[in-house]
């Protein structure tokens, strides 16, 4: 019976050793101890190599959903402050920003990083407060970390 992971990988060495067990008693040669050895080291060698792999996949695994998500969340970024970005009024030129910074704010709070969330919420509090110029620091701060932090996390170079 399959029990999986490393208890099935016990089970099955288990078992080759009690055939080879079983083997010996019957007054077996020694090419037969041999072929019983032969058995048992290919048994653990394809079970390690197998839960070797099983573990890389699913550390990568693990890594690929982390990046999808942390990219998710500078999407929901980017759509909430373009509009702070490029609007002379910008507190006046998106009327469903209120809702993209609460999108963006779920987003920062499950996936960013704590220096991150930070950056965020003083970004939100200069918002509320109608403070243009403290919103633009902001936002010359939260990008460039989020974007920077992403690209090493994903291996690309550093921006020049």
């Amino acid at each position: 019976m399959w029990r999986g992971g490393i208890q099935g990988c016990v089970a099955a060495i288990m078992s080759v050793i009690e055939l080879c067990r079983r083997c010996a008693v019957l007054s077996l040669e020694g090419k037969d101890y041999i072929s019983g050895a032969a058995i048992v080291a290919s048994t653990i060698i394809a079970v390690v190599g197998w839960s070797r792999a099983a573990k890389k996949d699913r550390v990568q695994h693990l890594f690929q959903k982390r990046v999808e998500r942390r990219l998710g969340m500078l999407d929901d970024v980017i759509a909430a402050v373009v509009p702070l970005m490029n609007s002379p009024a910008p507190f006046q030129a998106d009327p469903d920003l209120p809702a993209k910074l609460a999108k963006a704010r779920l987003s920062v709070q499950l996936y960013g990083y704590q220096d991150e969330q930070r950056l965020y919420e003083e970004l939100v509090s200069a918002i509320e407060h109608g403070d243009v110029q403290r919103t633009r620091d902001a936002l010359d701060s939260l990008v460039p970390t989020i974007r920077t932090r992403l690209r090493s996390e994903m291996d690309y170079p550093a921006e020049e």
